[in-house]
């Protein structure tokens, strides 16, 4: 496969990606209205690099590798809502944030 197609696949998966991002955001939103202003802080920012989750986050951004993501999807789409809330929850937490806390 050459590399311009590579990438237009990718760019695809980003978008897909991001939809199904997005709609976990609304039925998390759905069930849980007071969790809004958390749900929506962080901007979804698409990485080439598979790691082993699907979401990440640095308590700005929220980082989705797109092909990890639509395989969740695949799966069912309450995983990506069940990984959603437990990346927000990490950052009510404060987790990310907490020295010698090992996620």
């Amino acid at each position: 496969m050459a590399k311009d197609q590579k990438q237009e696949r990718w760019e695809r998966a980003a978008k897909v990606a991001a939809e199904v991002i997005g709609e976990s955001r609304i039925q998390l939103m759905l069930k849980f209205r007071f969790l809004d202003l958390a749900l929506w802080r962080m901007e979804a920012q698409p990485v080439a690099v598979q790691g082993r989750y699907a979401l990440a986050t640095d308590g700005r951004e929220l980082f989705f590798e797109p092909y990890t993501v639509t395989a969740r999807f695949e799966e069912s789409f309450d995983e990506v809502v069940r990984d959603y809330l437990h990346l927000v929850m990490h950052c009510i937490f404060r987790h990310p944030f907490d020295e010698g806390h090992k996620c």
